[in-house]
């Protein structure tokens, strides 16, 4: 419920299961109802990845540890899933670690964190954890992709960047 402006009501919604023939009801609670036409309502294939980093800040020599999470929203299985990690400037790669699958390390500078997950179920989830070690003052801008066998229709969020960790000074 709600009110409409202009005889119209804009909303974002979010389906877990398929259906034949839905049709939904607008309610602004003054008595005023609408009906949308009927449609059918399919799941799509959607792997994403979120990213954390712990802690959030560091000084230069300390570790840090980012968690890459890969997440199969389904309904189908995701083969080949991989993910790429384009480590930030000014830190140096100590190790990285998969909850399933193989993960590799490119040697640049600071190089490329690659994780092989392998086949990853509807509804199922893979962690990726990287530590490295900071070298400089400033911020740390670490991104992750994350890909799939199969044609993705998501694939906004097929990436996580931004993610900033603040170089504490040495005191």
């Amino acid at each position: 419920t709600g009110a409409f402006g202009s005889g119209m009501r804009m909303e974002s919604l979010t389906f877990s299961e398929p259906g034949n023939e839905v049709v939904l009801k607008a309610d602004d609670g003054a008595g005023h109802i609408g009906y949308s036409n009927p449609f059918n309502l399919e799941l799509v294939d959607d792997i994403s990845v979120a990213l954390t980093a712990v802690p959030g800040s560091v000084r230069a020599g300390e570790t840090i540890t980012y968690t890459a999470t890969v997440q199969n929203a389904g309904p189908s299985g995701a083969t080949s899933g991989t993910l790429t990690d384009m480590l930030p400037a000014n830190t140096a790669f100590v190790s990285a670690s998969s909850s399933q699958g193989s993960v590799g390390h490119d040697a640049g500078s600071p190089g490329t964190v690659t994780a092989n997950l392998g086949a990853l179920a509807g509804g199922a989830s893979a962690t990726v954890t990287i530590n490295l070690t900071s070298s400089a003052t400033g911020t740390l801008m670490n991104t992750v992709s994350v890909g799939r066998g199969e044609a993705d229709v998501a694939a906004i969020d097929c990436v996580s960047f931004g993610l900033a960790a603040r170089h504490r000074p040495a005191l």
